[in-house]
């Protein structure tokens, strides 16, 4: 789930908000929290979005929204959150291979030798989805967690970097992929280090969705691992503590 993983400025400041909208219990924690037009209070983010966000949850909501008085009463209070609202808050995540929390992520191996280290050939396994702007880095074989960015996507085909590789690209070397980094491709505004989609649970990063889709973030730092343990690094971008641009 996310973290606070350190601050751009300042230290963490978490403020308790009342829940606004739809909202299952013991759902919140290591997730975006969104201010709910119409009805003060945190709402959660969608896979998506995450516009005119207050921050991250810190803590978890113990009760799920209601507008029922007899349920408040049960509860004895109104269901609640806290956030850490300082927008320079650094929030880590893991990375997964699909939309499900926790999926190991997409082997690639390669089937065509590439001498100049700059083509990474696998059709059954390169994703359809764009990953421009992302990472790729050697997982088996060569040096160690070496890795580039793609700036030439072919879907289900291949990947190519601009800078090559140190070392030949040999059949049967394998290699992990992202559509996240910490710079992109600077061929548009989105790309790897602008957008982010989140897993079903809002917890982890989708690394099976396209290169510059869902809500606007500030990449902060990659760390490329194994299947299960790659992580990624963010801002909030659309925060209104960070100056919002569409509340």
């Amino acid at each position: 789930m996310g973290r606070a993983a350190g601050y751009v400025y300042g230290q963490n400041y978490v403020k308790r908000y009342f829940l606004g909208a739809t909202w299952a219990a013991n759902a919140a924690l290591g997730t975006p929290a969104l201010t709910v037009a119409g009805n003060p209070g945190a709402g959660p983010a969608t896979t998506t979005g995450a516009a005119n966000a207050l921050g991250l949850c810190v803590g978890d909501n113990a009760y799920a929204y209601s507008t029922v008085q007899a349920t408040i009463l049960a509860q004895g209070a109104p269901a609640t959150v806290e956030v850490d609202i300082n927008p320079g808050l650094i929030i880590n995540m893991l990375l997964s291979g699909a939309t499900t929390a926790s999926t190991a992520l997409t082997v690639l191996t390669n089937t065509v030798t590439s001498s100049g280290g700059v083509l990474i050939t696998d059709a059954a396994n390169v994703p359809a989805n764009d990953m421009k702007g992302g990472f790729v880095w050697r997982y088996q074989n060569g040096v160690a967690g070496e890795g580039r960015v793609p700036t030439t996507h072919t879907g289900s085909t291949s990947f190519v970097p601009t800078t090559p590789f140190k070392e030949a690209i040999a059949i049967g070397d394998q290699f992990l992929f992202s559509p996240y980094y910490d710079v992109g491709d600077g061929a548009a505004s989105s790309d790897g280090n602008s957008n982010i989609t989140w897993t079903s649970d809002l917890r982890q990063a989708d690394g099976s969705a396209a290169t510059g889709a869902g809500a606007d973030i500030v990449a902060v730092h990659f760390i490329p691992g194994n299947r299960y343990t790659t992580q990624f690094e963010f801002c909030l971008g659309d925060q209104i503590w960070f100056g919002s641009t569409t509340i």
